[in-house]
């Protein structure tokens, strides 16, 4: 398979991912397409036989799945490290992601998404409806989950990301690879799934397909459950910095009328955080970066409080 025939590069992260890597792995399999794709499998030194199983898979479908098997964990080293292991293995023109222990439920699932880059160079990424799942794979709802889906829709999605956080969720997703190692992600503080979201709408569309095409499982061992406050920190410090790269000009500014509505959410947030007492500075630094905060400032405090009474 020659490197510049890979049309997608599906990147795949497993750490003790024995019970579910196999319905992970057949995820991808079951993939019908017109195109060469490739799966980058990066187990993280697991000691439970997750490796054993990829091997296994990579033995079976060697043009496929391409095993990276870490003798000493590398994500316990901090820093960078997984997301440049994976960059350095990244051969596709486009990018999508599952983690060992989410799976893909629709074999046409690439195959719709790359149609649609390929058709609309406007938009930068696609990406689906999804279930969530428990530990055993049994369909759960989420409340918070499911609202992702209520307020996912085609277009200009930046200003929505701004103002609810990340709805979009990583399995579901299939992107440039430029705008993911492009500049605004390469450069920011901190890296998590918002960072990826984020930099690819920054400045095009995004596509939403509402069927569902992959599972998310939700479990207790997730990097929400047992890091939940370095998450939140992590996504205000991304928040933070792509809000001064809008508004110093580095990310596309949008119409008059949208480009106000972004700064009242952004102010009506930094005014929800400092009532919280979860960063009560960046009300200030919202302040200094942009005098004409302080203009609007009264129409963000009615837009606040008519957002809690609903």
């Amino acid at each position: 398979m020659a490197e510049d025939s890979i049309m997608v590069t599906v990147r795949c992260l497993a750490f003790n991912h024995a019970k579910y890597i196999r319905q992970c792995l057949n995820g991808f399999i079951m993939q019908k397409t017109n195109f060469d794709f490739e799966v980058v499998v990066h187990d993280d030194a697991s000691s439970d036989g997750t490796a054993e199983i990829i091997k296994e898979y990579a033995d079976k479908y060697p043009r496929l799945i391409k095993p990276i098997l870490e003798e000493e964990n590398q994500y316990s080293k901090g820093g960078n490290i997984l997301h440049n292991i994976m960059n350095s293995h990244t051969r596709g023109k486009y990018i999508a992601f599952c983690e060992g222990d989410d799976y893909w439920t629709d074999p046409l699932k690439l195959q719709k998404q790359v149609d649609i880059l390929e058709q609309h160079p406007e938009y930068s990424m696609v990406y689906t409806g999804f279930q969530t799942v428990d530990e055993e794979g049994k369909a759960i709802l989420r409340p918070d989950y499911e609202r992702y889906m209520r307020v996912s829709f085609t277009g200009d999605i930046f200003p929505y990301l701004l103002r609810y956080g990340n709805f979009v969720l990583t399995v579901s997703i299939c992107l440039r690879k430029e705008h993911y190692m492009g500049a605004i992600r390469e450069n920011s503080p901190c890296f998590l799934d918002f960072n990826t979201v984020i930099a690819s709408c920054a400045n095009s569309m995004a596509y939403y397909l509402p069927e569902k095409t992959c599972c998310y499982r939700q479990s207790p061992n997730g990097m929400m459950m047992t890091q939940g406050k370095e998450v939140s920190r992590k996504t205000q410090k991304i928040r933070k910095y792509i809000v001064g790269l809008y508004l110093d000009g580095k990310i596309q500014k949008r119409g008059f009328l949208r480009h106000n509505i972004i700064k009242i959410d952004l102010l009506v947030f930094a005014f929800h955080l400092y009532k919280n007492g979860a960063d009560k500075d960046y009300i200030k630094w919202i302040f200094k970066r942009d005098s004409s905060f302080l203009l609007i400032a009264p129409i963000a405090i009615i837009v606040g409080v008519i957002r809690k009474m609903k």
